[in-house]
């Protein structure tokens, strides 16, 4: 399937290098998916869009001041480029 839609897995070097996407992760199967016990596909299709909704909207996230991603973004989309806050996620040169 992957193949077919001309993906590729990726994998990091060690968890540092990806610690925001295994934030998420654990996050959606540790408080969403688990507890939600969803047995078939169609109920995992809809958590999943329902997942995506409460993450870019609903969410207040600790790193981007208690705002929820899209909050974020449009603070963001509001400030000049040099203004706009930076963040490293992995220096890979250390």
């Amino acid at each position: 399937m992957l193949a077919d839609a001309r993906m590729l897995i990726s994998r990091a070097d060690n968890c540092l290098e990806n610690g925001s996407a295994e934030n998420l992760n654990s996050i959606v199967k540790n408080m969403y998916l688990k507890p939600w016990n969803i047995r078939t596909f169609k109920e995992l299709h809809q958590a999943c869009q329902e997942l995506v909704y409460i993450n870019n909207h609903q969410r207040a996230i600790e790193q981007l001041g208690q705002l929820s991603p899209i909050q974020f973004e449009q603070l963001v989309a509001k400030l000049h480029p040099e203004e706009r806050p930076k963040k490293v996620l992995y220096d890979f040169n250390s």
